[in-house]
Protein backbone atom coordinates (compact mmCIF):
# COMPACT_ATOMS: atom_id res chain seq x y z
CA UNK A 1 0.00 0.00 0.00
CA UNK A 2 2.74 2.32 1.11
CA UNK A 3 4.89 1.41 -2.72
CA UNK A 4 1.40 2.33 -4.84
CA UNK A 5 0.78 5.90 -2.19
CA UNK A 6 4.47 6.65 -2.78
CA UNK A 7 3.50 7.17 -6.83
CA UNK A 8 0.68 8.66 -6.73
CA UNK A 9 2.35 11.50 -3.60
CA UNK A 10 4.96 11.88 -5.81
CA UNK A 11 2.99 13.01 -8.90
CA UNK A 12 0.49 14.76 -7.12
CA UNK A 13 3.94 17.06 -5.95
CA UNK A 14 5.32 17.06 -9.12
CA UNK A 15 1.62 18.39 -10.55
CA UNK A 16 1.50 21.43 -8.08
CA UNK A 17 5.02 21.74 -8.81
CA UNK A 18 4.12 22.23 -12.55
CA UNK A 19 1.27 24.55 -11.61
CA UNK A 20 3.31 27.09 -9.22
CA UNK A 21 5.51 28.06 -12.17
CA UNK A 22 2.65 28.91 -14.46
CA UNK A 23 2.88 33.03 -14.02
CA UNK A 24 -1.02 33.82 -14.78
CA UNK A 25 0.12 37.30 -15.52
CA UNK A 26 1.96 36.15 -18.70
CA UNK A 27 -1.73 34.96 -20.14
CA UNK A 28 -4.13 37.86 -20.04
CA UNK A 29 -7.18 37.87 -21.65
CA UNK A 30 -6.98 38.23 -25.28
CA UNK A 31 -9.20 39.39 -28.69
CA UNK A 32 -10.54 41.83 -25.68
CA UNK A 33 -12.42 39.29 -23.75
CA UNK A 34 -13.43 40.91 -20.52
CA UNK A 35 -13.83 38.01 -18.06
CA UNK A 36 -16.51 38.34 -15.66
CA UNK A 37 -15.60 38.47 -12.31
CA UNK A 38 -18.25 35.85 -10.46
CA UNK A 39 -16.79 32.04 -10.01
CA UNK A 40 -17.57 30.52 -13.21
CA UNK A 41 -15.69 33.30 -14.68
CA UNK A 42 -12.83 33.05 -12.60
CA UNK A 43 -12.53 29.57 -13.26
CA UNK A 44 -12.76 29.59 -16.76
CA UNK A 45 -9.98 32.04 -16.82
CA UNK A 46 -7.63 29.90 -14.94
CA UNK A 47 -8.20 27.68 -17.61
CA UNK A 48 -7.51 29.73 -19.77
CA UNK A 49 -4.34 30.18 -18.20
CA UNK A 50 -3.69 26.37 -17.91
CA UNK A 51 -4.05 26.04 -22.05
CA UNK A 52 -2.27 28.77 -22.82
CA UNK A 53 0.60 27.66 -20.81
CA UNK A 54 1.00 24.61 -22.40
CA UNK A 55 1.53 22.39 -19.84
CA UNK A 56 0.46 19.63 -21.11
CA UNK A 57 -3.19 20.00 -19.80
CA UNK A 58 -6.06 16.74 -21.23
CA UNK A 59 -8.92 17.65 -19.24
CA UNK A 60 -9.87 20.14 -16.83
CA UNK A 61 -13.37 20.62 -15.53
CA UNK A 62 -15.83 23.46 -14.42
CA UNK A 63 -18.68 23.18 -12.21
CA UNK A 64 -21.45 25.99 -12.09
CA UNK A 65 -22.32 26.06 -8.52
CA UNK A 66 -25.88 25.65 -7.68
CA UNK A 67 -27.67 25.22 -10.72
CA UNK A 68 -29.23 21.65 -9.71
CA UNK A 69 -30.86 23.77 -6.94
CA UNK A 70 -34.59 24.45 -6.77
CA UNK A 71 -34.59 27.24 -4.47
CA UNK A 72 -34.75 30.75 -5.32
CA UNK A 73 -35.65 30.57 -8.91
CA UNK A 74 -37.06 33.64 -10.64
CA UNK A 75 -36.97 35.65 -13.89
CA UNK A 76 -34.97 38.60 -13.47
CA UNK A 77 -33.92 38.33 -9.78
CA UNK A 78 -33.13 34.75 -7.39
CA UNK A 79 -30.02 31.98 -7.46
CA UNK A 80 -31.01 30.35 -10.84
CA UNK A 81 -31.64 33.59 -12.63
CA UNK A 82 -28.21 34.58 -11.52
CA UNK A 83 -26.54 31.23 -12.04
CA UNK A 84 -27.80 31.56 -15.57
CA UNK A 85 -26.58 35.20 -16.27
CA UNK A 86 -23.03 33.83 -15.24
CA UNK A 87 -23.76 30.98 -17.42
CA UNK A 88 -24.32 33.53 -20.41
CA UNK A 89 -21.25 35.79 -19.62
CA UNK A 90 -19.38 33.05 -20.04
CA UNK A 91 -19.11 33.40 -23.58
CA UNK A 92 -16.30 35.57 -22.82
CA UNK A 93 -14.18 32.57 -22.76
CA UNK A 94 -14.88 31.94 -26.78
CA UNK A 95 -13.40 35.37 -27.32
CA UNK A 96 -10.78 35.08 -25.61
CA UNK A 97 -9.20 31.90 -26.33
CA UNK A 98 -10.09 32.78 -29.98
CA UNK A 99 -8.81 29.85 -32.45
CA UNK A 100 -7.95 27.31 -29.56
CA UNK A 101 -11.52 26.36 -29.24
CA UNK A 102 -11.59 24.46 -32.08
CA UNK A 103 -10.11 22.08 -29.66
CA UNK A 104 -12.52 23.08 -26.25
CA UNK A 105 -15.45 21.44 -25.42
CA UNK A 106 -18.02 23.30 -23.17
Amino acid sequence: MDHALHGTGTETFEAIDLLKKVDASKFPAENGASIQRSRLGQSLQQIGILLKAHIGVESLVCGLWGLGQSCQRGRRAGQLSNLLKDLGQARCVHQDMGDRMENIWL
